[in-house]
């Protein structure tokens, strides 16, 4: 398993930047975009089912109102009747009508009215249904139950099927018992008993706007049955008996689950009843109302399709294209071209990027130009040491013949000379190495004091210090020589003035100190300021350019790893310190 996440993290590497980007954005792009559909889709499925909960409540308020209206309007009409003196005097003379089918006609839903003695027996009916012979309620369960409650209301549904109302029962009716008092001593003298064709009730006058059913229930919730023609419904009693049992409130509504499929109940009492007006909604209505919101979010994608995937490759171009421009000219500087540069005109990441480009390739050709600078001095400093030896071999030879004729004729001084002009020459040459132990510089020296010794006479003085181990440190050759030279040559006020020089070579850990002072007239402060490494070589003072081509050889040889130090002293005289590390001992390389 590790090492296919290592093979797969392998293959990922070495996809292209640009393909990397395009797949993020992508991926990002989608995943934002998914989860706003989500979102998008659960609050629009959450605000559809609260709107559909709002219309199914408005609807079940709609029919209760009309309900409601009905059954205040029957409840009027019962009130009437228990009211009026000539129900109390029909009861004195029961063979008169006293306007019962005239009321009765006067409403469309209104089905019957009938007139009952205490006892339950019809004394007086009219119904426009064509139904016809009231039976005695005197044994009704229902009746006698009415009878012996203190309530002058009573709504009860009866059946076209039975034949406890009427013989001939041709309607399902809602019906509402009302005791008549007397005006006298305010005992029951009668009972009215009026009916709603429930089949008319809630049917005709509910706006129907919604797309789902417009079927009502009204449910009895004192006797926990149904009050409407069951007829007309798919649920059987033991169904609605179970929304009986979830009906706790004046109104309200509960998900139920009825024969399989889930529904939303929606109840309200009709006022002053036991009767509730209930209205059932599939819960799969809800699809009705997210309708919409389905087809948009299908456009959506399509449209986000259509739109995300030119963006995301422009914006991947857009993005990768400077980084492209890079890595272009990153193969073109490593194919030699030194001279490119990048033009970013942002400050972004990738502009900081090229811009460290550019400083890099200037300061790699800065590079490249001080080094072939450096190997142009070293090659003018190796020609001009060899200028200064113009065929030495040839004056070293001749040096030897000027001193053994100057033995053969008895000329001691002139055969010192020639002897010591001739070592100068030998230790000069030190057989074409350009470095030789400070030991031998320092005899190199002190040949070239010999021959100086031999025209200044006692003017000149001088003394050379040179310790064990800094005489086996190795250094370049003709770097003490020079210094010397000039000391001789500028430090001497005038022809009959004297000079006294110090040459001393000694150790300090890892460091080769090289001093050479002299008590002469010192060096002017404009050339001193210059000294030693840019005194200019069009100057005619020769002593300011050996001191600079000293410097430079040096330079060359141990980069910054050295100090070249000159200064005047007081009351007189010139001091030059050179500080070395001791890299060659005994012609070998020491070792760090």
């Amino acid at each position: 398993m590790k090492e296919r996440l290592h093979a797969f993290k392998t293959k990922i590497d070495s996809v292209l930047l640009s393909t990397k980007i395009t797949a993020f954005l992508y991926l990002t792009s989608l995943l934002i975009f998914l989860s706003m559909e989500f979102f998008v889709y659960w609050y629009a499925m959450s605000s559809a089912n609260n709107n559909m909960i709002a219309d199914g409540t408005t609807y079940c308020a709609t029919g209760a109102k009309i309900a409601d209206n009905a059954c205040s309007y029957v409840r009027g009409v019962a009130d009437y009747f228990s009211s009026t003196s000539a129900i109390q005097r029909y009861f004195l003379s029961p063979d008169i009508d006293y306007g019962i089918s005239d009321i009765i006609r006067s409403h469309n839903y209104l089905l019957s009215a009938i007139l009952y003695t205490p006892e339950g027996i019809p004394i007086q009916y009219m119904a426009i249904d064509g139904s016809s012979s009231p039976v005695p309620q005197s044994e009704r369960k229902a009746f006698i139950s009415f009878m012996d409650r203190d309530d002058d209301y009573y709504w009860e549904f009866i059946d076209e099927n039975t034949s406890e109302f009427m013989e001939n029962d041709n309607s399902p009716k809602l019906c509402l018992w009302r005791k008549i008092h007397g005006s006298v001593n305010s005992r029951v003298i009668g009972v009215i008993c009026v009916t709603i064709d429930i089949r008319r009730l809630l049917r005709y006058e509910v706006p129907y706007t919604s797309p789902y059913t417009r079927d009502f229930v009204i449910l009895d919730k004192f006797s926990n049955t149904v009050a409407t023609d069951k007829s007309i419904y798919e649920l059987g009693e033991s169904e609605y008996n179970r929304i009986l049992s979830e009906i706790n409130a004046e109104s309200g509504n509960f998900p139920i689950a009825l024969e399989g499929e889930e529904y939303v109940a929606f109840y309200e009492r009709i006022t002053d009843t036991p009767l509730f007006v209930c209205y059932l909604l599939a819960h799969n209505s809800l699809k009705s109302y997210g309708s919409d919101i389905l087809q948009i979010m299908l456009v959506s994608v399509m449209v986000y399709l259509s739109l995300i995937i030119p963006l995301v490759t422009i914006v991947s171009i857009w993005l990768t294209k400077p980084l492209n421009k890079l890595k272009q000219s990153i193969d073109s500087f490593s194919d030699g071209n030194f001279d490119i540069r990048l033009s970013f005109h942002t400050n972004d990441e990738i502009g900081k990027l090229g811009k460290a480009f550019n400083n890099m390739v200037k300061k790699n050709k800065q590079l490249i130009d001080e080094t072939y600078v450096a190997q142009i001095r070293r090659k003018e400093a190796e020609l001009l040491l060899q200028q200064a030896q113009i065929n030495p071999h040839f004056i070293y030879n001749l040096v030897n013949s000027m001193q053994w004729s100057a033995l053969k004729k008895g000329e001691k001084d002139l055969a010192e000379m020639a002897n010591s002009l001739g070592q100068l020459m030998r230790l000069s040459l030190n057989r074409g190495n350009s470095m030789l132990p400070v030991s031998k510089e320092c005899e190199l020296v002190s040949c070239f004091l010999k021959l100086q010794k031999n025209k200044y006479q006692e003017r000149l003085k001088y003394t050379i210090e040179c310790t064990l181990e800094a005489g086996e440190t190795i250094i370049p050759k003709l770097i003490i020589q020079p210094l010397v030279e000039n000391s001789i040559v500028h430090g001497m006020a005038s022809s009959t003035s004297s000079i006294s020089i110090r040459i001393k070579a000694f150790t300090e850990g890892s460091k080769l100190i090289i001093n050479v002072t002299d008590d002469g007239i010192g060096i002017q402060n404009e050339i001193l300021a210059l000294l030693p490494d840019r005194y200019s070589s069009d100057s005619k003072d020769s002593s300011g350019f050996a001191i600079k081509n000293i410097h430079d050889r040096l330079q060359l040889i141990y980069n910054d790893e050295f100090t070249f130090r000159i200064s005047n002293l007081e009351p007189h005289g010139t001091a030059i310190e050179i500080t070395l590390p001791i890299s060659y001992k005994g012609g070998k390389r020491c070792s760090d």
